[in-house]
């Protein structure tokens, strides 16, 4: 981990973000706790099990009805994804937000603009299927040079994708008095590789662990052009609240 994160500035990088965020009325602001899991390692097969598409209809006071498309993945028996996946076009009178995955509406656990991360409960119909004992890594340490892979959509296939660390940054302005363990403000994980458009939502993984650390965000370009990804840690998720709990008989 680097001492003193870099200070990524908006003047002089362009921020992509492959879609854009719901505001979700259920917070619950305690420190995530992640149940031991028996899926140790995560794989390029499991990662093609656990990604699924989320799609969310905005419903407007004049009657338009909008779709927005993203994806995110499965853990435990929450889903998560990206909060900018989820946001209209125009937040001025709409009516309901609502998700869905495979046609079954997701209740909304938690969701935020700032850290860019919306999370669901799975409800029973689709728990029963898609719940599983997936490990998350939320004691995130990584160093630069690191090496991570993540999986994306291309034409209609879906390929492994490798990259390494650069090191930690903060979208804005760092906070003054508080250290890197304690994830304040919106801080990142740079890497050498650009996410490209779809990948938003999906899990990334740590080569050496085997263990999924973040949730992939979008990619910086900075003013001489150059493009690097960038995703936010799962440990830097603490205002999820409420336990990553298994759905019961999983794992058992």
């Amino acid at each position: 981990m680097l001492p003193t994160p870099q200070q990524l500035s908006l003047l002089v990088a362009a921020l992509i973000m492959f879609a854009e965020p719901v505001p979700l009325s259920s917070r619950i602001p305690t420190t995530i706790a992640v149940a031991a899991s028996t899926a140790d390692r995560v794989d390029s097969d499991m990662l093609i099990r656990i990604i699924r598409p989320i799609s969310t209809v905005t419903e407007y006071s004049d009657g338009r009805i909008e779709h927005n498309d993203g994806s995110g993945f499965v853990a435990g028996s929450r889903y998560l994804t990206v909060n900018h996946n989820l946001e209209p076009s125009e937040n001025d009178g709409v009516v309901r937000r609502t998700s869905f995955v495979d046609g079954v509406i997701l209740n909304p656990v938690f969701g935020d603009p700032t850290e860019d991360v919306a999370v669901f409960d799975l409800p029973p119909e689709l728990c029963e299927s898609e719940c599983n004992d997936v490990a998350l890594d939320v004691n995130v340490a990584l160093e630069p040079g690191d090496h991570l892979f993540w999986i994306r959509k291309f034409d209609g296939e879906l390929v492994r994708k490798e990259g390494t660390v650069i090191g930690y940054a903060w979208i804005g302005d760092p906070p003054t008095s508080s250290g890197i363990g304690e994830c304040p403000g919106n801080l990142i994980v740079q890497i050498d590789q650009p996410f490209e458009q779809g990948t938003s939502g999906s899990p990334i993984v740590e080569a050496n662990s085997g263990k999924i650390v973040g949730i992939i965000q979008g990619t910086l370009i900075n003013e001489h052009g150059s493009q690097s990804g960038f995703f936010k840690p799962l440990n830097c998720l603490s205002k999820i609240g409420e336990e990553m709990r298994l759905h019961p008989g999983v794992g058992s």
